[in-house]
């Protein structure tokens, strides 16, 4: 049985890194959305969450 916690994670990881990767404003807006709610389930770690998405804490200040 799919865990639907673990899809949706996986679906705002891959939104984040795509917007980190293309840098298009429109793409970092929607990012930050996905990134709030990573952010709330690491209890506020962006240490945490960079490790879950992938990429560096210095990746991560474009969604800032």
């Amino acid at each position: 049985m799919f865990d639907i916690n673990e899809i949706a994670f996986k679906y705002h990881k891959q939104i984040i890194n795509s917007a980190i990767e293309s840098q298009d404003k429109s793409d970092i807006e929607i990012a930050k959305e996905y990134f709030k709610v990573l952010l709330r389930e690491f209890n506020g770690s962006w240490f945490n969450t960079a490790s879950f998405i992938g990429c560096s804490l210095s990746d991560l200040r474009i969604l800032i």
